[in-house]
């Protein structure tokens, strides 16, 4: 019993370790592993206790060790996978125990020197402290940048400098076993760790970051690829549809003339004396032949003219059947529009913005466009969905009117519409910044000067800055 309070010290500490192993491997965890896993967290530390009394300065390497051991069993992943992740996690706990103690100590302070059983003290606050560690190892993952864990720890290399810095983590922690609480070095040892930890926290947030940025290099290298490829399915077939219109031009320069002598011919036998009979069969023979070469026509044409309408896929249903529904609205307003997905528009819907969110935005977006694009001689629209430095991002490319200055000061405080004769409401660009609220995404108007066919570019880019800016002047402050 004299120990006690060091027992449930590193019982707890043994299983907050293996919630963080399958936290940061982001793994799907059974009832009989967490049972294991607790059944392994009580017993255990039984015996450490001898090492810890014994040889303190190297005991939290052994429990690693055997901590190690427990996970390389109860999770099928690669050795060096669950040595570099049972070391971190090993170390983050470590340092969310001496943090969790840093926020118990005004209470333990207080009642330390309020009450004398320094016994049912020690194991009172051994078990706060574990209490607010296994509270903060859970809160840990409900950030946005954390709740995937560490997925870079499955790639070779990529967690050295983590190991290295939670292996001091662990040794300050073994050290500190050799002094009082009261003694100047223990509180250098703590000051240590948390600092550690700290460092710990900033490289494990980087890390993140630069496997986001790799991961999206990578779908966009792959996207241009797939892209390339659509691209060259695409001028195939307009290559073909070429051919197919260059015979019908070279078939029509020898019927066309041969079509208009017969109708002469046949003018000119209803004048003179013939029968009816004979008359009537040759208007039915030349019907035919007009009949079969507009039925020729109108299958190629129509093919021509689907194949120029919007045929790219996201691999939404929802978001393929809006850009197309907007393709056909585009093509009876005589409004050249074009969509080029330059990015993995799954991944998007399924870790950025909600798919329902994003038909949303592109409707509003495009809506806008087409107004804008009403009455002017050259109509153009462009959608783009792909990556722009290192983030997803939506734009729309028009050649409608600008943005007026009024307009811009009001946009996304107050509902305005540029077009309120035509049944404009605003609610569109409210939406719009509110999704950007929503996603923390920024929301980009510029005026394009270059001679181009687009005179403005609409931007909505999921960087996490929740910028607003329209031709260089901030919206919202």
């Amino acid at each position: 019993m004299r120990y006690a309070h060091i027992y449930i010290k590193y019982s707890f500490m043994l299983l907050c370790s293996f919630y963080l192993f399958s936290k940061l491997l982001n793994l799907t965890v059974s009832k009989k592993t967490v049972l294991i896993s607790v059944l392994f967290s009580v017993f255990v530390p039984f015996p450490f206790l001898y090492i810890r009394l014994c040889l303190p300065s190297i005991s939290l390497f052994v429990l690693t060790a055997l901590f190690f051991m427990a996970a390389l069993f109860l999770h099928r992943v690669t050795l060096n996978t669950a040595l570099f992740s049972s070391i971190i996690s090993f170390g983050i706990s470590c340092f969310l125990f001496y943090i969790s103690g840093l926020f118990a100590f005004p209470l333990l302070y207080l009642l330390f020197n309020l009450i004398n059983n320094k016994f049912y003290l020690y194991i009172f606050s051994t078990f706060l402290i574990c209490s607010i560690q296994l509270i903060l190892s859970a809160l840990l993952f409900h950030f946005q940048r954390l709740k995937k864990g560490m997925p870079f720890l499955l790639q070779q290399g990529a967690s050295d400098i983590g190991v290295f810095i939670s292996l001091l983590i662990v040794m300050a922690s073994s050290l500190t076993g050799l002094y009082q609480e009261n003694d100047p070095l223990f509180a250098i040892l703590i000051f240590t760790i948390v600092i550690f930890g700290v460092l710990l926290f900033f490289w494990w947030k980087r890390s993140i970051t630069q496997n986001y940025i790799k991961m999206l290099q990578k779908q966009e290298n792959e996207a241009l690829i797939y892209a390339n490829q659509s691209l060259q399915k695409e001028i195939q077939t307009l290559k073909n549809d070429n051919e197919s219109l260059s015979k019908i031009i070279h078939k029509d320069n020898k019927l066309i003339p041969a079509m208009e002598l017969a109708v002469r011919e046949l003018l000119s036998a209803s004048q003179i004396s013939d029968s009816e009979i004979n008359l009537k069969n040759k208007a039915d023979s030349l019907l035919k032949e007009l009949q079969l070469l507009t039925e020729e026509r109108k299958g190629i044409l129509l093919s021509y003219e689907k194949d120029s309408i919007y045929s790219v896929s996201s691999g939404l249903t929802r978001l393929d059947a809006l850009i197309h529904y907007m393709s056909q609205k585009c093509y009876l307003n005589k409004i050249n529009f074009k969509v080029s997905l330059n990015a993995d528009i799954l991944y998007l819907t399924q870790h950025i913005i909600d798919e329902t969110d994003l038909c949303t935005l592109t409707a509003d977006l495009l809506e806008n466009a087409m107004i804008a694009c009403q009455n002017q001689p050259a109509k153009n629209i462009l959608l783009v969905i792909g990556i722009e430095n290192g983030h997803y991002c939506l734009t729309i490319f028009d050649s409608g009117t600008p943005f007026q200055s009024d307009t811009i000061q009001l946009i996304g405080k107050i509902r305005i519409t540029t077009h309120a004769d035509t049944g404009g409401s605003g609610i569109g660009l409210i939406t719009t910044f509110e999704i950007a609220k929503k996603y923390k995404a920024s929301f980009y108007i510029e005026e394009i000067t270059t001679i181009s066919m687009y005179t403005k570019k609409i931007s909505f880019c999921f960087d996490d800055l929740y910028i607003f800016n329209a031709y260089g002047i901030k919206i919202i402050q």
